[in-house]
């Protein structure tokens, strides 16, 4: 089951990243989000890992969309 959710995560970034007219970092950098994303979002479908593994995947995806969001930074 979950192999099939990062399956189609994975096929659909394809088609949203790489099929835009985006700077080729760009789209790597968009990627790689995607795929942090991906693994903090394995953790909360399956109940076998452990308590900390779940926190720390849970603070990768905060630090990930708070890195997203530039309408926070002020300059």
């Amino acid at each position: 089951m979950v192999w099939i959710i990062l399956l189609a995560i994975l096929i659909v970034s394809y088609y949203f990243i790489f099929k835009s007219k985006s700077k080729i970092t760009q789209k790597y950098f968009s990627q790689l989000s995607l795929v942090f994303a991906a693994l903090t979002i394995i953790p909360i479908l399956s109940e076998s890992f452990s308590f900390i593994l779940k926190l720390s995947f849970f603070l990768t995806l905060c630090v990930w969309c708070a890195g997203n969001n530039s309408w926070m930074v002020r300059y």
